[in-house]
C-alpha cells in the first residue's frame, strides 16, 4: 500500500480527534514498510502533541530529520505546535530557527496552539509579532487571534481586538458572542447581538449553534442569580419567598425547597395557597411523601387555609408516585362537593396513568418495544445530547429543553452518558429540570 491511502486515513482520524487511533495507524504504516512523507508527519505530530506524549514526539522528530522532511514549512509548523503543547519552548524555538518562513500561513498554524489560559503571555507576544509584520491586517489571522483571546479567558483584550478589526465576518461575530456567553456575560451577548446586522437564516443558525453556550449559561445561572437577588432584597414578601421556593422545586432540589419553606415560616411570613402549591409540588417530585403529607395537614389545621383543586392535585400526584393508590383515591373522595367534576375527572385520569406506570401493563411494554425498534428517532433528547456533544468543548454542560416528560429509557441513557463523558447534562421536560452528573440525576429517579 502506498502512502496516499495511509495519509488519507491519518487525516480523517486526526480531523475527528481520534489521536490514539491515528498514532496506531502511523505505527502500522511503518510496520508495513511504507515510508511517511511531509503529508504524513503533521497528522502524527498533532496526535502526539494532543495526547501529551513527549517521548513519542521526540521519536517522530527524529524520523522527520531522517526522512529529509525537516525543511518543509508544514512539518516545521507542526513540530513547533507539538513542542508548545509539551511546554517545551526551547525545542520550539530551535525549530523556529530551522528556516521556517514567517508568514500568515505559519501564524495560522501556531496561534491555535496557544488557545489555553496558561499561554496568554506567549499569545500576546505572537500578537505583537503579527502587528510588527503586518499580519494582523490579514482577516484569517485576526480571527485566529480573537479566538485565542476568547479561549484564554481574556475577554477584554478580545473585545479590544474585535473593535479594532476593520472587517468583521460571521466567524468574527460568532467568536466574540460565544466568548461572552461562555464566560456568563449574557448582557454583553445581547448587546453585541443587537448591533449585528445579519441575514435571518444566519440568526436562525446561531440560535442552534452560536447561542448554545448562552442558553446553557442562562439556565444554569438562573438559580444562582435568583438566590443572589433574593438575598439582597431588603423586604421579602410571601410572593418573593414563593418564587424562590418554586425555582428550586423545578430544578429538583426538594430538600432545599423544604428548608426555604420552613425558613419563610420562621421569619414570620404567613404562607398562602400558591406557596403551598410550590412546596407540595417539590415534595411530590423529590419523593418527600411524609413531608408533603405534613405540609398538607398543617395547611388546614395550623394555617387555616382551605385546600383548592391545585393542592389536591399535588397530593394525588404525591401519593400516586409513592404507590399509595388507596390513599390517593380516599383523598379524591374527601374533596369538597364544590370542586368541579372536570377537576375530579382529571385527577382520576392522572391516577390511572400512575397505576398503569406502576403495573407496567402490556400496552406500555409493547409501546416501549416499538420505540426501541424505531431507534433514537422518537427520543428527541437523545439526538439533542449527541448534537451537543459533537458541537461543544469537552467538559462543558449541555442543556436540552423539551415540552414532553422524559421517558424511562432516555432517563437511564442520560445517566449513563453523563458518567461516560464526565459532563453535566441538564434536561428541562414538561414539569421540571433534570441535572445529570456522574451517572445520577437530581430527581433521584423520582419524577
Amino acid at each position: 500500500m502506498t502512502w496516499i491511502p495511509w495519509n488519507t486515513q491519518l487525516r480523517e482520524l486526526a480531523k475527528q480527534c481520534q489521536y490514539l487511533q491515528a498514532l496506531t495507524l502511523y505505527r502500522q504504516m511503518l510496520r508495513c514498510g511504507s515510508t511517511p512523507n511531509a503529508f504524513s508527519f503533521p497528522f502524527a505530530l498533532k496526535s502526539s502533541g494532543s495526547l501529551h506524549l513527549p517521548f513519542s514526539g521526540q521519536q517522530l522528530h527524529c524520523q522527520v530529520i531522517k526522512s529529509g522532511c525537516s525543511p518543509e514549512p508544514f512539518v516545521i509548523t507542526s513540530l513547533i505546535s507539538m513542542y508548545c503543547k509539551f511546554n517545551s519552548l526551547v525545542n520550539a524555538r530551535k525549530n523556529d530557527g530551522n528556516g521556517l518562513p514567517v508568514n500568515s500561513i505559519t501564524m495560522l498554524g501556531l496561534i491555535p496552539v496557544l488557545s489555553e489560559p496558561g499561554y496568554i503571555s506567549l499569545g500576546m507576544s505572537f500578537h505583537c509579532c503579527c502587528v510588527k509584520l503586518g499580519f494582523n491586517l490579514d482577516f484569517s489571522v485576526a480571527n485566529c487571534l480573537l479566538t485565542m483571546y476568547v479561549k484564554c479567558g481574556d475577554i477584554e483584550l478580545g473585545r479590544n481586538l474585535f473593535d479594532e478589526m476593520p472587517e468583521k465576518g460571521l466567524i468574527t461575530w460568532n467568536a466574540m458572542i460565544s466568548g461572552y456567553a461562555q464566560n456568563g456575560l449574557a448582557a454583553n451577548v445581547l448587546e453585541l447581538y443587537k448591533k449585528w446586522k445579519v441575514p435571518e437564516f444566519v440568526r436562525m443558525l446561531l440560535h442552534l449553534l452560536g447561542f448554545y453556550h448562552l442558553v446553557r449559561t442562562l439556565v444554569l445561572l438562573v438559580l444562582a442569580v435568583s438566590a443572589a437577588v433574593f438575598d439582597c432584597m431588603p423586604v421579602k414578601t410571601v410572593v418573593s419567598w414563593t418564587a424562590i421556593i418554586g425555582g428550586y422545586g423545578m430544578h429538583g432540589y426538594g430538600e432545599t425547597t423544604v428548608e426555604l419553606f420552613d425558613g419563610m415560616i420562621k421569619s414570620g411570613i404567613q404562607p398562602d395557597g400558591p406557596a403551598f402549591v410550590s412546596v407540595l409540588c417539590a415534595c411530590s417530585h423529590a419523593g418527600l411523601t411524609e413531608k408533603g403529607l405534613d405540609y398538607f395537614s398543617e395547611m388546614k389545621m395550623k394555617h387555616r387555609l382551605q385546600p383548592g383543586p391545585e393542592h389536591y392535585s399535588c397530593m394525588v400526584d404525591l401519593l400516586g408516585r409513592a404507590g399509595r393508590l388507596n390513599e390517593a383515591l380516599e383523598l379524591i373522595k374527601s374533596m369538597q362537593k364544590s370542586s368541579s367534576k372536570e377537576e375530579i375527572y382529571r385527577m382520576v385520569d392522572n391516577l390511572e396513568s400512575l397505576v398503569k406506570k406502576l403495573d407496567d401493563c402490556k400496552g406500555n411494554e409493547e409501546r416501549r418495544n416499538k420505540e426501541h425498534l424505531l431507534g433514537m428517532g422518537v427520543h428527541s433528547e437523545k439526538l439533542a445530547i449527541v448534537f451537543g456533544l459533537l458541537n461543544s468543548e469537552p467538559g462543558t454542560e449541555i442543556v436540552v429543553i423539551k415540552n414532553l416528560r422524559v421517558c424511562e429509557d432516555c432517563h437511564l441513557f442520560l445517566k449513563g452518558v453523563s458518567k461516560i463523558v464526565d459532563r453535566q447534562l441538564v434536561v428541562r421536560d414538561a414539569t421540571r429540570f433534570h441535572h445529570f452528573r456522574d451517572g445520577t440525576c437530581s430527581c433521584k429517579d423520582y419524577w
